[in-house]
């Protein structure tokens, strides 16, 4: 289960009894009243795999006499949203957002979680919006593109096959600014197809006037 833990913490005294010899218990109720939780004598308390719902935290104190003071506090857990797409505009039906096109919602419904455009089931970093695809599965992205406002902790890949030759260092790289476009690659391919062509009509000429011809067009 998607989660993020909750931390109270009290701060507690009494006129006899330090803080050390007082007695603490923490009890979480959900919104019918029952039961939830208990927590450890301790003045910090990690709340952790509670449902969606609100609740009830209270603070039982209770000193070396035997009298018991308590404090208590509401709250609402609701489902993980990474990239905040929850919004009044989110259809939660459907979990789509018809003003911008997209899915939404908590990310157990939402199919891109960190709304970079590629869906989780494709996105090898889902909850990063700076990158996407890992050619090599080595955990480190082909490319690193961050939209404005948004930092990451990654680091770009610099041999995407990781067959040992660094990107730059290869004929072809799989990164913008490659050495060789496509386009340039298929323009190779055309002048080398019409140099052979060039040749072939020179040859079937059978005679030196003809090539005379082809080198004066050469220069």
């Amino acid at each position: 289960m998607e989660t993020t833990y909750l931390t109270a913490i009290a701060q507690v005294s009494d006129d006899y009894d330090s803080a050390e010899q007082l007695t603490l218990l923490w009890i979480v109720t959900d919104s019918s009243g029952n039961e939830v939780l208990t927590g450890p004598s301790e003045l910090q308390y990690n709340l952790t795999d509670i449902p969606q719902g609100l609740y009830v935290l209270e603070l039982q104190v209770t000193d070396s006499f035997g009298k018991m003071s308590s404090a208590s506090v509401d709250f609402e857990v609701t489902a993980l949203d990474s990239d905040g797409d929850w919004t009044a505009t989110c259809d939660d039906t459907d979990w789509f957002d018809n003003t911008i096109s997209r899915s939404c919602g908590p990310d157990v419904y939402d199919k891109d979680d960190d709304n970079d455009g590629f869906t989780d089931i494709k996105d090898k970093f889902p909850l990063d919006a700076c990158a996407y695809l890992d050619s090599d599965d080595d955990g480190m992205p082909d490319t690193v593109n961050c939209p404005d406002g948004i930092t990451t902790w990654l680091f770009e890949d610099q041999d995407d096959d990781n067959d040992g030759i660094p990107d730059t260092s290869e004929g072809v790289s799989t990164k913008e600014g490659s050495m060789i476009s496509n386009t340039g690659l298929l323009l190779v391919i055309g002048l080398i197809i019409l140099a052979i062509m060039l040749v072939v009509r020179s040859r079937r000429g059978g005679g030196d006037t003809e090539m005379k011809v082809f080198d004066e067009r050469l220069l």
